[in-house]
């Protein structure tokens, strides 16, 4: 493993989580979460956050977010973690530039193998049914 996959697996468990959470309850890419990222700062404070209702998000929305569950997000982490898959979350210094210059770009991606530098490389493959699957 190459230092920076190391790097990116030992930092902060816990952003990867909050990160998942909000896939989870806001779907894999929404604008929702880059504006209460903008606002908040990090997924975490995203996930502490009980009123969302100055932040534009519809009803539907506050109401996913007020589900405070995170034990869907932490088997995906670490389901992930065990195929070999790198979360890289929003927040990551290592998460792509062009995914964050997106209107709804994901709050969470995954990498397998050793982690390109995006700003050369770059390509999205969205999961199929079957690789959505982490129990």
């Amino acid at each position: 493993m190459y230092p920076k996959e190391k790097e990116l697996l030992l930092q902060s468990n816990s952003e990867n989580v909050y990160s998942a959470w909000a896939s989870i309850r806001l779907g894999i890419g929404n604008a929702a979460f880059k504006r209460l990222y903008s606002a908040l700062g990090n997924a975490e404070n995203i996930y502490k956050l009980s009123d969302y209702s100055e932040f534009g998000i519809t009803e539907k929305q506050a109401k996913r977010l007020s589900d405070k569950d995170l034990n869907e997000a932490e088997k995906c982490i670490s389901s992930s973690i065990d195929k070999g898959f790198i979360p890289i979350s929003y927040g990551s210094e290592y998460y792509p530039k062009k995914l964050r210059q997106l209107s709804n770009p994901p709050s969470i991606i995954y990498c397998k193998g050793n982690v390109p530098d995006f700003d050369k490389y770059f390509c999205v493959k969205r999961p199929d049914k079957e690789e959505r699957k982490y129990n």
